[in-house]
């Protein structure tokens, strides 16, 4: 015997179907297995309703509104809420809210002001305008990160801009404002602005907020633990939101929820 010529593609069958036949009862636990957690994730109903269920889609919604328009009710009590993909991921709207290849998140944001601006529009043509309290806001500023501490990676505050338009307000020129204000103070200036009674206070509107008065506003935080589970890290606020020295930790939230 002068040496062994090895059957290479017989070790290979060989070694790989032992390494299936070791792991197969692994392979199929995990296959099988469904983790209580992953119910939360999953569509496990359907809703039943005239429309159908929301999905938001800037290229579709501004061309509908193109297509079809706006109408109005006689009611002088109407309340709509648009929601706008906006400059959230993925990037794919250019300029003029179709799909790019190229898409920024500049053309993106754009595309979603020319939804804004159309539906401002119209709401002109219809009359209703003048008559009408108008929110524009985001739902959070840039989330830098979705594993660590605010602190940890921040040099700056996160803040989100809101603009209001109140009812009867001329359209002659843009005011700008610092006051210290947050997701809620929205509700009540809406409550406030439409003359609606009720007995149930809502705090106070961006129109009762002075320019120089400190508030303490809150901010949760996202987060996901090491085994996935969503958490909240609760900041609060005092003084102007750019600085992060004004800023405070007050705790942290845990739940036993899978990350969404």
């Amino acid at each position: 015997v002068t040496g062994y010529v090895p059957d290479k593609l017989y070790s290979w069958r060989y070694l790989t179907k032992l390494s299936i036949d070791r792991n197969f009862s692994l392979i199929l636990a995990n296959t099988s297995l469904e983790n209580a957690a992953w119910g939360r994730n999953s569509q496990l109903s359907e809703l039943v309703c005239e429309d159908g269920i929301y999905h938001d889609n800037d290229e579709e919604l501004y061309r509908d509104l193109k297509s079809k328009g706006l109408s109005a009710s006689g009611d002088d009590k109407n309340f709509t809420f648009l929601y706008l993909h906006g400059s959230h991921t993925p990037i794919v709207l250019g300029e003029d809210c179709t799909p790019v290849k190229n898409a920024t998140v500049e053309s993106q944001t754009t595309g979603a002001f020319k939804i804004v601006f159309e539906y401002l529009e119209q709401l002109k043509k219809l009359g209703v305008y003048d008559n009408s309290t108008i929110v524009i806001t985001a739902d959070h500023g840039y989330a830098i990160s979705d594993t660590d501490d605010y602190f940890k990676v921040a040099n700056s505050g996160i803040t989100a801009c809101m603009f209001v338009k109140p009812r009867g307000a001329k359209n002659e020129k843009l005011l700008t404002s610092s006051k210290e204000i947050s997701i809620t103070n929205l509700v009540p200036s809406i409550v406030q602005d439409a003359g609606l009674k009720t007995d149930f206070n809502y705090g106070k509107s961006v129109f009762d907020i002075k320019e120089d008065e400190h508030v303490r506003r809150t901010l949760y935080q996202s987060v996901y633990s090491s085994d996935r589970r969503l958490c909240l890290n609760e900041y609060e606020i005092y003084g102007n939101a750019k600085d992060l020295s004004n800023w405070k930790f007050v705790q942290r939230l845990e739940s036993d929820y899978s990350w969404y």
